[in-house]
């Protein structure tokens, strides 16, 4: 552990801007006391607050929860004491928050646990945090695995800490508009605030000392976000809807002969975050709009369109930027045809992480795959974690969702018999949360359905996160047009589906990676060792992390200067909007 901290300070390092080591040293050094303190004390009281006396959570929570838990954890691998892993944990708490909020949260990711070499990135600066939260259930539960009940805890733990980051944010709004948290505000002051949140969300400041640059931020939001206004109006109906006498949290003013409506901090923090809570689903209009405009592109109906194809979009509601290198990093390009040529996957590309909306320290506001949706329909069909290719084919002739074009049920013969296959090397059964099954239901539904890539094969990066390390999130224009002239031989749409077709089977891969139960261990391995003691070494590397997070952003606020993390939407600020 002592040398782990050692590369963690080693890595925070790099983060400074022309800051020397002894210097940066030096300065973590002075941060060092408080942050170890203030994140023991976030997480703990996080957990005690999910734990509850005796473990105990409460009712309420488990019922929101268990709609989407409870399917999932039935499907996944346990061990004979009926618990998941750590990876299976993370897996689930990821898909419950895709599912409701449309949240991909820090160091809960699929790529997250392949990425052990990139400790200076901010995904993996983030994901120690989570980590702390598993190592602590692990030491306050001493248990072999997770239960139901322990993911359960997870979920309500991340949702805490997400709630006190979106009333740190709030505070901070106050603050940039001379506000005190003590005041009660009228309609249009509430407003006001709840802009500031979100513009410093948008730009990923979190200076409230600066309000001259808030000031010119909010003069500059119409200009560089097209959709400011659609944005406003959604804000607005959570406000009135909140504020409803009926459903709402404020309260009459006794004092105002107009009788207008006031709200309290409390009354603002809990409007704030209905607003983070459905956010993703707002943006995620726009998500479904740009795969719409994809699919039209994709002549051959294999979920792919040519890349040249992709740059020669005018400018207008869509045009795309990313050079190839940022696309392959996300997963999104498939350059393994010679005679296709470059194709972008229409899902990877908009699942990615260059169109999350927007990003804060603990999660990412992300399109929302529409994959899971139908996986988790198979998974309550199926209830358990391997099955027959018949069983898994009836379960699906019972399913119907509205966002798929066609019979979801209704499988060729030659998937039939790949299912088969995928069976036959799993002893008669094929787990559903392999990577081969995966991928079957990307064949099958490749608009819908990511690729899975192997694991380690992937760097993918938000925006900001790419800006931060000083790297391009543009095309050069004399590369772009290069891939506007392709190298590949013109021919009919017909050769062109035949080729994608025989394509698609020679991309087949038989690689398969599974989600392992977790192995059995004595209670005393899982002691952490070193000289600060067992309970201390969790809370200060998860401090050391979340310093290296809040610098990193600062870091991000700079970058972001040039070029702001915005929805996608006309001019908004994100690389195929320019």
């Amino acid at each position: 552990m002592p040398s782990c901290l050692v590369l963690l300070f080693l890595s925070m390092s790099t983060l400074g801007e022309g800051r020397s080591f002894a210097s940066s040293h030096l300065f973590l050094e002075r941060q060092f006391q408080a942050d170890v303190r203030t994140v023991q004390q976030e997480l703990q009281e996080a957990l005690h607050g999910a734990l509850g006396h005796g473990h105990g959570i409460d009712d309420k929570q488990i019922s929101v929860a268990n709609a989407t838990l409870l399917p999932i954890f039935t499907s996944l691998p346990k061990n004979e004491h009926g618990r998941v892993g750590a990876p299976g944990m993370r897996y689930a708490v990821q898909r419950y928050f895709s599912k409701n909020h449309g949240w991909v949260i820090k160091g809960f990711e699929s790529h997250s646990n392949a990425q052990q070499d990139q400790t200076a990135n901010a995904n993996i600066l983030g994901t120690k945090v989570p980590g702390f939260v598993e190592a602590a259930l692990e030491e306050m539960l001493q248990k072999g695995g997770f239960a139901l009940a322990d993911i359960l805890t997870v979920v309500i733990v991340v949702e805490r800490l997400i709630f006190d980051e979106v009333a740190r944010s709030l505070e901070s709004a106050y603050h940039l508009n001379n506000l005190h948290t003590e005041q009660m505000l009228n309609m249009d002051s509430l407003l006001t605030v709840l802009e500031s949140q979100l513009i410093v969300e948008m730009f990923e400041r979190h200076d409230e000392s600066d309000k001259e640059l808030h000031k010119l931020d909010r003069e500059e939001i119409h200009e560089s976000y097209d959709d400011w206004q659609g944005l406003q109006d959604f804000m607005k109906d959570i406000v009135t809807t909140m504020s409803n006498p009926v459903l709402g949290r404020a309260t009459q003013n006794p004092f105002s002969s107009v009788g207008r409506e006031v709200f309290s901090f409390d009354d603002a923090v809990g409007i704030a975050q209905r607003i983070s809570n459905e956010y993703g689903r707002w943006g995620n209009q726009e998500c479904m709009e740009l795969k719409s405009f994809l699919s039209e592109m994709d002549k051959t109906e294999t979920g792919r369109v040519p890349l040249s194809g992709l740059y020669q979009v005018p400018e207008g509601r869509w045009s795309f930027q990313e050079p190839p290198e940022y696309l392959r990093e996300l997963g999104a390009l498939d350059d393994s045809s010679k005679a296709l040529g470059p194709q972008v996957i229409i899902s990877n590309y908009v699942y990615g992480m260059s169109n999350c909306l927007s990003s804060t320290p603990y999660y990412s506001v992300c399109c929302l795959n529409e994959c899971e949706g139908l996986l988790q329909q198979i998974e309550m069909e199926v209830a358990k974690p391997s099955a027959t290719p018949a069983e898994i084919l009836d379960g699906m002739s019972r399913i119907s969702m509205m966002s798929f074009t066609g019979d979801i049920s209704s499988i060729s013969s030659k998937f039939q018999t790949k299912l088969e296959d995928i069976a036959a090397k799993g002893d008669g059964q094929v787990p559903l949360h392999g990577r081969l099954f995966a991928q079957w239901l990307h064949y099958n539904f490749p608009r819908q359905c990511p690729f899975p890539h192997s694991a380690g094969s992937l760097r993918p990066q938000t925006q900001g996160e790419r800006l931060s390390t000083n790297t391009s999130i543009y095309i050069e224009d004399k590369e772009r047009s290069e891939h506007m002239q392709p190298k590949v031989q013109k021919v009919s749409l017909s050769k062109r589906r035949e080729t994608s077709s025989e394509t698609a089977e020679d991309l087949w891969s038989w690689d398969e990676e599974l989600m392992h139960t977790p192995q059995h261990r004595d209670p005393s391995t899982t002691a952490y060792h070193g000289t600060a003691g067992p309970r201390l070494w969790p809370a200060i590397v998860a401090a050391g992390i979340l310093f290296a997070v809040k610098h990193l952003h600062r870091s991000v606020a700079t970058a972001t200067k040039q070029r702001m993390l915005l929805p996608m939407t006309g001019k908004s600020m994100k690389s195929h909007d320019l």
